[in-house]
């Protein structure tokens, strides 16, 4: 994470800048549609990226232009984080139970931190797994015979 903390902290600076002046605000709008850039709502860094470097043209004083290589960094970041962004969002849902979801997202998370397919089980709620054993999506005993967890 000390890799990239630089690449983060300017644009996460970038976008300060820019969400904290009506002004810059407005010239964002205007570079985000002269550069096309395909997205909605909440500024996303990484779907702005030409906005933003078009921006950087435009205003002589944003000072939060990343290289290249800093652009590749937080690309990368985002692929890599994304997963665990997903299954914290499907963790924090209030509307229905998710304790059948618990075993094979801890075990997906388990499998990026690793970077591998090889893991061990761990040591995981014994009641949570039994759920995710009795979960029908999972079928895990099929005519007497044990199906393989490794699709998880």
């Amino acid at each position: 994470m000390k890799v990239i903390d630089k690449s983060v902290l300017i644009l996460r600076e970038a976008v300060n800048y820019i969400a904290g002046s009506d002004a810059h605000l407005c010239t964002f709008e205007k570079c985000v549609t002269d550069s096309k850039c395909n997205f909605v709502g909440k500024l996303r860094a990484l779907e702005a990226k030409d906005a933003l470097v078009l921006f950087a043209i435009i205003d002589s004083s944003f000072e939060f232009n990343l290289t290249s290589d800093e652009w590749t960094t937080v690309q990368f970041m985002c692929r890599f984080l994304d997963p665990f962004h997903s299954i914290t969002e499907l963790f924090s849902r209030y509307d229905y139970p998710t304790s059948n979801l618990y075993f094979a997202n801890v075990l997906a998370i388990e499998k990026l931190l690793v970077l591998g397919n090889n893991h061990e089980w761990g040591d995981y709620s014994t009641l949570l797994a039994i759920v995710v054993v009795l979960d029908p999506q999972y079928k895990m005993w099929r005519h007497g015979s044990r199906k393989s967890m490794t699709h998880l």
